[in-house]
C-alpha cells in the first residue's frame, strides 16, 4: 500500500511537472567587434562585443517568423546596457525566424534611446542582426560631432536557451521530496 502511495505522488509530481509552464531565456553572444570609430567621442573598441538575452513564457515554435514583445530583455557591449529600464529607450524590436529544430536562422534585437547623456551622448543604438545580405553587431553613440561606432560584419555569434521552471513547480518538486525523505525516514524507524 506505501508503495502504491509513493508511486502515485511520484505521477502526481512528474505531470504536475509537466504541465507546469516555465519561461525559457535566450541568450546571444556575439564576436569581437571588427571596427570601432571613436572620432566623434570614446565608446567602443575592437575588445568589445554585443551580448543581449531576452525572456519569453514558453520556448519559441520550430518554423516560425516571430515578433515578439519578451517578458524582459537586455543588450549591452560590455561597456553600455539597453534593458527595459533605461529611461530612454524609444526603439526596440525583437523578429526571431525559428528553423525546423526550434533554432535561430535569422534574427534582429535592436534597441535604441535617446537623451541619455551617457558618456557625453545624446542617444545609443545597440543590435544584432543577422539576415540574408545584413549580419551585423553594432553598436553606436550619439555625439554632438557625430556618432562612434564599433561594429563587425558577416561574424554572427551564437545562441543559446535555457528553461527556468516557475516558482509552483519548484515548490511541489521540494514539497513531494520533502514528503519522499520523510517517508523513507519513518519506513527506516519501523525497520
Amino acid at each position: 500500500m506505501r508503495s502504491l502511495r509513493l508511486l502515485l505522488l511520484l505521477g502526481t509530481l512528474a505531470f504536475a511537472a509537466r504541465l507546469a509552464p516555465a519561461s525559457t531565456v535566450y541568450f546571444y553572444v556575439g564576436n569581437d567587434f571588427q571596427y570601432a570609430d571613436n572620432s566623434a567621442g570614446a565608446w567602443a573598441s575592437t575588445s568589445e562585443y554585443i551580448t543581449g538575452w531576452f525572456t519569453v513564457a514558453a520556448p519559441l515554435p520550430a518554423n516560425s517568423l516571430l515578433n515578439l514583445t519578451p517578458l524582459d530583455w537586455s543588450l549591452s557591449d560590455g561597456l553600455h546596457t539597453l534593458d527595459p529600464s533605461t529611461l530612454n529607450v524609444d526603439s526596440f524590436a525583437l523578429t526571431i525566424f525559428t528553423d525546423a529544430n526550434a533554432d535561430f536562422s535569422n534574427w534582429s534585437f535592436l534597441a535604441a534611446e535617446t537623451g541619455s547623456g551617457v558618456d557625453g551622448t545624446s542617444g545609443m543604438t545597440l543590435a544584432t542582426i543577422a539576415f540574408p545580405g545584413m549580419v551585423q553587431d553594432l553598436s553606436s553613440g550619439v555625439f554632438a560631432d557625430g556618432a562612434s561606432t564599433a561594429f563587425n560584419l558577416n561574424s554572427p555569434g551564437v545562441w543559446s536557451s535555457t528553461t527556468i521552471p516557475e516558482p509552483g513547480t519548484l515548490a511541489l518538486a521540494a514539497s513531494g521530496a520533502i514528503l519522499l525523505l520523510a517517508g523513507l525516514r519513518k519506513r527506516r524507524r519501523e525497520s
